[in-house]
């Protein structure tokens, strides 16, 4: 797991808001595997503690590191205009977003940075990404449990600029936790500023096509790339749990709705050499048929499933709430999936080709203090 040379080609972009308790584990994870990449911070949150964090040499000593501190992320805008200014700063051709909740795998990152290396023709690639959660001391430290795949769609390799956004809407999901060329990503972002959709589940969808728009997105299926921890609180989560018709029925949306597919499909009509009319309606069938499809059918399914209990917590309710019986059955029930779950964990980690990396942060996360 360690590396003694410093790499040149990839810098790791860690962007932070607050929680500072997770800025902790990630230095400390980061020293342990002495990562050899240059780490730029740029900081939008409101707390101090993260600043005082780089500021101390002890606290971040070891790291290759420079801390930036930027207006408070507010709204969708400001954050995007933190993040292609952070683009516009760094000197590597390759770039990786982080978040101080996951775990980047170094050799995963080496491995997706030299695919780009020797293939010109995509602009991200990575490994695979296990999702996982945390039962003990406040989502910090502890026992890993939940792990699952995650993202677990092919790679995305059309030759034709309007195809691979037609293939990544059908397969849609966050291209966030990736390898970038740099110039790309910060095109991209440079570009979601000037257009300024005030949306931020849209500016993100925006730049995900724009992405795949510019070339084939690479998955590999031979090494972890990341552990993604799954946490209630975070912003992509609580995006995810509003209703797509109310999100159109904002009087912003249409919009954002329309600087989206137009900025889109300008950009795949030059690429392509298409006219813009056709790439325009394309893209807006795309986004409309396929990603806001995608939302409509999952919100259903959800709230379905939600609302419909097991068979043991229904009869349960024949029992006043306070009834020792019912309190023993739910009780019961509860017990035996919280086992079901911890025996599906540890299948997981043990039939996993991966489960050296998963093993390794198992014993971070449990054992340190």
């Amino acid at each position: 797991m360690r590396n003694q040379q410093n790499n040149q080609d990839l810098t790791v972009l860690l962007l932070l808001k607050d929680r500072a308790k997770f800025t902790k584990r990630w230095i400390e994870y980061t020293k342990k595997i002495n990562s050899p990449f240059k780490i730029l911070i740029a900081d939008g949150g409101k707390e101090e503690e993260n600043q005082e964090i780089f500021s101390n040499k002890e606290g971040a000593s070891g790291i290759d590191s420079e801390y930036i501190r930027y207006p408070f992320d507010k709204d969708a805008i400001t954050f995007r205009q933190k993040v292609a200014d952070a683009l516009s700063r760094i000197k590597t051709p390759f770039v990786v977003l982080a978040s101080n909740d996951d775990f980047y795998f170094t050799e995963g990152l080496m491995k997706a940075t030299e695919f780009l290396k020797n293939n010109n023709d995509y602009v991200s690639a990575r490994g695979e990404i296990y999702s996982f959660s945390i039962k003990d001391r406040g989502d910090v430290w502890g026992k890993i449990t939940n792990i699952y795949p995650l993202y677990t769609y092919p790679s995305v390799n059309d030759d034709s600029s309007l195809k691979r956004a037609e293939t990544f809407s059908k397969g849609f999901h966050s291209i966030w936790h990736e390898v970038f060329r740099t110039k790309n990503l910060e095109h991209v972002y440079k570009t979601a500023c000037q257009i300024g959709i005030t949306d931020l589940e849209l500016s993100s969808h925006f730049i995900y096509l724009c992405i795949a728009a510019l070339g084939k997105v690479h998955r590999d299926r031979d090494s972890l790339f990341m552990l993604h921890q799954s946490s209630s609180g975070s912003t992509g989560v609580n995006v995810l749990k509003e209703s797509p018709f109310d999100k159109i029925l904002e009087d912003s949306w249409p919009e954002n709705f329309r600087k989206l597919t137009n900025t889109l499909a300008g950009k795949i009509a030059e690429i392509d050499n298409l006219p813009l009319e056709k790439t325009q309606d394309k893209v807006a069938q795309y986004y409309l048929s396929n990603i806001l499809c995608q939302r409509v059918v999952a919100g259903y399914l959800e709230r379905k499933i939600l609302n419909k209990p097991s068979t043991i917590i229904t009869l349960s309710h024949i029992f006043n709430k306070n009834n020792p019986l019912r309190k023993y059955i739910k009780k019961m029930y509860l017990d035996s999936k919280k086992q079901i779950r911890e025996l599906k964990n540890k299948k997981t980690i043990k039939n996993s080709p991966l489960q050296k990396e998963l093993k390794f942060i198992e014993d971070f996360l449990k054992n340190a203090k």
